[in-house]
């Protein structure tokens, strides 16, 4: 006989999909460490969504959601020493300095003219993230996806930062399947990173995935 433990327990649901990660979330609200083996939410998971995001304006810089998207995340304004609670204020600033631009200035090109033109600190953040944009593109073309995507887990320090936020073991290992992912890739397909964001694009739209399991016996 011994005491039992959390290991010992599993709650049996009649369907997985949708109602598992519910129940999951709410464990860990409590407390109660979880893991939902539902077969969906990866892409979901919001540290995906940021390196999504940031892949799409390696790719191409011209896309105003998914830059103002990387500029909020962890590798964008605030790591450049912006305050968390700023992050808005800063891109409203930005899109406020050329309101009155005619024609109309895209966001990103608003970005890319504050970041030349203005001289006080928040020019100065935008034109550090725009250098470490700059950095990894030249490296993507140069190198495969996979030792690129490395690099920036690396550069920015990626796997420490979601590990310390509320269920960090299972945010780190989203994104190290996103770095398999990315390696399995290399391996049956023509290297470039257009190509593997389509790929994650059809993974998504014709199956999603589950989140990987951290240790099922735990």
């Amino acid at each position: 006989p011994r005491d039992i433990r959390l290991g010992d327990i599993a709650v049996l649901l009649r369907s997985r999909k949708f109602t598992a990660d519910r129940y999951a979330d709410i464990l860990r609200r409590w407390g109660i460490p979880a893991h939902a083996d539902s077969g969906t939410g990866f892409f979901e998971s919001q540290e995906i969504r940021d390196l999504i995001a940031l892949l799409q304006v390696i790719d191409n810089q011209r896309q105003d959601i998914n830059l103002a998207a990387m500029l909020r995340g962890p590798i964008g304004l605030s790591y450049q020493g912006g305050s968390a609670t700023s992050l808005e204020d800063d891109l409203a600033a930005v899109r406020l300095a050329y309101h009155d631009a005619d024609p109309p200035l895209p966001f990103h090109e608003a970005i890319l003219r504050y970041a030349a033109e203005q001289r006080n600190p928040l020019a100065g953040r935008l034109s550090a993230c725009l250098a470490r944009l700059r950095d990894w593109r030249e490296r993507v073309h140069q190198r495969p996806v996979a030792e690129v995507l490395r690099s920036i887990y690396d550069d920015a320090g990626l796997l420490a930062y979601y590990a310390g936020l509320p269920d960090g073991d299972q945010r780190a290992a989203n994104l190290e399947e996103l770095y398999r992912r990315s390696a399995q890739f290399g391996a049956f397909a023509r290297q470039g990173l257009a190509r593997f964001l389509r790929f994650l694009q059809n993974l998504e739209r014709d199956s999603d995935l589950g989140q990987p399991s951290l240790d099922p016996e735990g």
